[in-house]
């Protein structure tokens, strides 16, 4: 629990246009929280992962990364070079928290 406190410390919490949080829990615009019960869900996961990554199985962290890039607005169902719109490719899960 230590451990898991001392890493929740080190989340960058901040929510600019782009950042982990964008269409997760604070909508696009950054003036709102998205307050549906699957947003917070998602939040959990993405906190989760951040701060005890080395615990997450690779169907769990592929489960995240999915649920991450679709609530964001990726197509995550077409291969990478297939999408003609550069804004709906994926993107990588970002850097977990350094123990």
């Amino acid at each position: 629990l230590t451990e898991a406190l001392r890493r929740a410390n080190k989340i960058d919490w901040s929510s600019p246009a782009g950042s982990v949080w964008t269409n997760t829990i604070v909508r696009a615009d950054g003036r709102k929280m998205v307050a549906r019960k699957e947003a917070h869900e998602l939040a959990a996961g993405i906190i989760a992962y951040l701060i005890a990554d080395e615990y997450m199985t690779t169907d769990d962290r592929n489960e995240l990364w999915n649920t991450w890039n679709t609530a964001r607005g990726k197509d995550t169902k077409t291969p990478f070079d297939e999408i003609e719109d550069k804004a709906l490719v994926p993107e990588d899960l970002p850097a977990p928290v350094v123990p």
